[in-house]
């Protein structure tokens, strides 16, 4: 796996995601960050998806 970094407007959602965050669940996941970071990478395939 090759760690880069890329900007964020080129990273595009899986249509497909199956899972949904209520706006409660999303504030509480973007106090965590700004709170102890993140550490979790996220993976993407070669266009850019989001795959994890």
């Amino acid at each position: 796996m090759k760690i880069q970094k890329i900007r964020i407007e080129d990273i595009k959602p899986y249509r497909n995601n199956a899972k949904l965050h209520p706006i409660s669940q999303i504030e509480q996941i973007k106090k965590s960050i700004l709170e102890f970071g993140n550490n979790d990478p996220i993976a993407i395939d070669e266009n850019n998806v989001i795959i994890e």
